[in-house]
């Protein structure tokens, strides 16, 4: 063993249960930069040096957190945050598509109907459809029946 392996980093606050518990810390502040900045222009290896991991150990400890790779992630993000936008705006969907961070309308369209089942012009033209009916019997829109009075 190394001594250096035994000197503590004073930078980096000391915590029980070893480095399972710093990683998970870690993977706690990558989630939260990646929500805060999803828009952005966002690669594994810039997050990964944000939390002070190198690019396959983050990516390895990121996919054991989530259940999905950093890509998958952050496009998840990015199309939740695109549904939000089309329910509750007029902005064009090209717009829409640039603003959650999506670099062309293509790429975007083809990851929408992936995970959502439907492009994003029909998701929108859905939640029209729903929302006013929802309204008109006297529930939340998303509210299921079962809570009618």
């Amino acid at each position: 063993m190394r001594a250096a392996a035994c000197v503590a980093d004073p930078e980096r606050p000391v915590r029980e249960g070893g480095g399972k518990n710093r990683g998970a810390t870690r993977i706690d502040r990558a989630l939260d930069h990646i929500r805060d900045n999803y828009a952005e222009e966002l690669t594994l290896a810039e997050v990964a040096a944000v939390v002070g991991m190198r690019g396959n150990a983050f990516s390895h400890g990121f996919r054991r957190a989530t259940g999905q790779s950093f890509t998958d992630f952050v496009v998840g993000l990015r199309v939740d945050g695109a549904c939000r936008l089309l329910v509750s705006t007029q902005q064009r969907v090209s717009s829409i598509c640039y603003e959650v961070g999506f670099n062309n309308i293509s790429n975007f369209n083809r990851h929408f109907r992936r995970i959502r089942g439907v492009t994003p012009g029909e998701f929108r033209a859905a939640a029209r459809v729903k929302a006013p009916i929802a309204h008109a019997r006297g529930r939340r829109s998303g509210a299921p029946a079962a809570e009618l009075s």
